[in-house]
C-alpha cells in the first residue's frame, strides 16, 4: 500500500478480529495490518481508526479536552452550533471541500482528503504558484520521506470559516491535517454525508513554518 511518503508500505492478513473502543465496537472479518513501527515521527502510535469505525458511528473529535465519542447514527440530531458541511466517502477515505487561495489571488476549490493523522495544514500542488515558498522535508508516514516545496496561502476557507497565512506543503491528491482540523470540534457524520465544525478559541492560532530541507 502507499503512505504519505513515496514508495510502498507492506500489509500482513489477519484472522477476523472485533475492535473495541470504549463501548464502541467493530467487527472486521476481513482485515489487514500495516506496520507502524518505522512512520519517521518520535510519536508512539499503536493503531489507526479509520473510516470503517466513521461508517458505523457518528464520531466526534474534541482536540480541547482530548476526546473521542462515537454515537449511534440513529438517534443522533447534530448539534447546536458551527457549519454544517458535505462529507464525502470514497475508496475508503473521507472527503470535504476546501477553497485554496495564494497570495496572488488565485483561488481553487478542491475535493480534500480528511487526514487526521498528519500535522500539516493543508498539502495541495497549487502551493508551487505561491509567491512565498521554500524546500521542505515532506511524507514523514508511511513510505520514504522526500524533499519538495512547501508554501503559504493568504487563506484557506473551509466550511464558512477562513484561516489565513497557512503555510502547506504540495501534495496529490490534495489534504487536509490537524493544523487546520485541530481549530474545531469535530462531528464525522459519515452515515448521513455531513461533518459538523464548531471553532474552539485555536480557531486563529497562527500556522507554523515548516522545517527547513
Amino acid at each position: 500500500m502507499g503512505g504519505a511518503g513515496r514508495g510502498t508500505a507492506m500489509m500482513l492478513h489477519a484472522a477476523p478480529l472485533t475492535i473495541s473502543i470504549g463501548d464502541a465496537s467493530l467487527r472486521v472479518d476481513d482485515p489487514w495490518v500495516i506496520d507502524l513501527s518505522h512512520v519517521g515521527t518520535d510519536r508512539h502510535i499503536d493503531g489507526l481508526v479509520g473510516e470503517d469505525f466513521f461508517k458505523k458511528y457518528v464520531v466526534r473529535v474534541d482536540p480541547v479536552t482530548r476526546t473521542v465519542s462515537f454515537c449511534d447514527p440513529r438517534s443522533f440530531t447534530g448539534t447546536s452550533s458551527g457549519a454544517t458541511l458535505p462529507l464525502v466517502a470514497a475508496n475508503g477515505r473521507l472527503f470535504v471541500y476546501m477553497t485554496l487561495t495564494l497570495p496572488s489571488g488565485v483561488s481553487a476549490t478542491h475535493l480534500v482528503r480528511v487526514d487526521t493523522g498528519s500535522d500539516d495544514a493543508v498539502s495541495d500542488d497549487l502551493v508551487r504558484q505561491s509567491s512565498i515558498r521554500r524546500k521542505s522535508l515532506q511524507g514523514v508516514g508511511l513510505g520514504k520521506a522526500y524533499v519538495d516545496y512547501s508554501g503559504v496561502f493568504a487563506t484557506v476557507k473551509i466550511g464558512p470559516y477562513r484561516i489565513r497565512n497557512v503555510w502547506g506543503p504540495s501534495g496529490n491528491p490534495p489534504a487536509v491535517g490537524m493544523e487546520i482540523l485541530r481549530r474545531f470540534i469535530l462531528t464525522f457524520d459519515v452515515p448521513h454525508g455531513r461533518l459538523i465544525l464548531e471553532p474552539t478559541a485555536h480557531i486563529d492560532d497562527p500556522v507554523p513554518s515548516p522545517l527547513p530541507e
